[in-house]
């Protein structure tokens, strides 16, 4: 089930943020501010709120919005579920490690998985430790290249719990602060 809050305008593009729902309610304020400031400058922004049941969630309402609304974009705040890739280190930069080795140190974390919507991936498993990284194996028979159709970004807490959650606020505070000097 999630919760999702219209823009306040229609304008030519759409901007998207995905929060889980226990972010959203420890940052509220600060998250509907940076809201407010994105449609001021002129996107009109989708918040979407859920405990997001996994990257494929997720990427559902990227495509749709992209598709329907115009989206040129998206952040992920708090704990938006992370897609870990195997059979890709071709597309890193530095990234070489044998894949026989364990799952989480030889996959590579990887939002292209969201905003590259010709990439195909199949599932393998979820984390049985960190239940937010999700293995999915790179298609081989598929696009083998980047090409965005949006750009996504993370805001993601280094600290746990009530901590976090002010890391967040703190940031998203700064952002709209920053973004009103002229």
């Amino acid at each position: 089930q999630q919760n999702i809050i219209g823009p306040q305008s229609r304008v030519a593009s759409s901007f998207a943020i995905f929060i889980d729902d226990k972010s959203y309610d420890a940052c509220k304020d600060a998250v509907m501010a940076y809201k407010d400031m994105l449609e001021k400058e002129g996107l009109a922004t989708y918040l979407l709120v859920a405990d997001w049941e996994g990257p494929e969630h997720v990427k559902y309402f990227l495509e749709k919005y992209y598709n329907e609304q115009a989206m040129e974009g998206a952040v992920f705040i708090g704990n938006i579920p992370i897609p870990m890739v195997r059979k890709a280190q071709h597309m890193t930069s530095a990234f070489k490690m044998s894949e026989k080795m364990p799952f989480n140190p030889s996959s590579v974390p990887s939002d292209r998985f969201y905003d590259d919507f010709d990439l195909k991936f199949t599932f393998i498993k979820r984390d049985s430790t960190d239940t937010n990284l999700y293995y999915y194996n790179l298609v081989g028979n598929g696009p083998q290249r980047i090409n965005c159709e949006i750009y996504t970004g993370r805001i993601k807490p280094t600290k746990e719990g009530e901590e976090g959650y002010k890391q967040i606020t703190k940031y998203l505070n700064k952002v709209v602060a920053e973004r009103q000097q002229p």
